[in-house]
C-alpha cells in the first residue's frame, strides 16, 4: 500500500488504475499495512499483543490507552525503523 493518509477507497481506486488485481492482492497489501501500524501501536505501549506466533500469527491485541492511539498513527515514523523495532542483543 502507498504511503501516506490514504482512504482504503482511494487506495482501492489505485490499485484497480495499476491493473488488474485479484482480491487476494488487495488483501496481502492492507494487511501488511495493518500489521505495521498494530506494531507502531505496540511498540509505543499503546496495544498489548497476546497469543500464539509462528505461521499462523493468530495474536489478540487489546487497547490499552486509546487517548494516545490516534497521535501515536499520525506520526511519521513512530520509532519503527527497522532497527527500532528489533530488540538489540545483550552484551555478555
Amino acid at each position: 500500500m502507498r504511503r501516506g493518509s490514504q482512504t482504503v477507497d482511494d487506495f482501492l481506486l489505485s490499485v484497480l488504475e495499476d491493473g488488474p488485481a485479484t482480491v487476494n492482492d488487495i488483501v496481502d497489501q492492507l494487511e501488511r499495512c495493518v500489521r505495521i501500524r498494530l506494531e507502531k501501536l505496540r511498540v509505543r505501549g499503546i496495544v498489548i499483543r497476546e497469543g500464539r506466533g509462528g505461521p499462523y500469527r493468530e495474536f489478540t491485541f487489546r487497547l490499552l490507552r486509546p487517548d494516545f492511539a490516534a497521535k501515536a498513527l499520525s506520526e511519521k515514523g513512530g520509532g519503527l525503523s527497522g532497527r527500532a523495532a528489533k530488540v538489540a542483543p545483550h552484551p555478555r
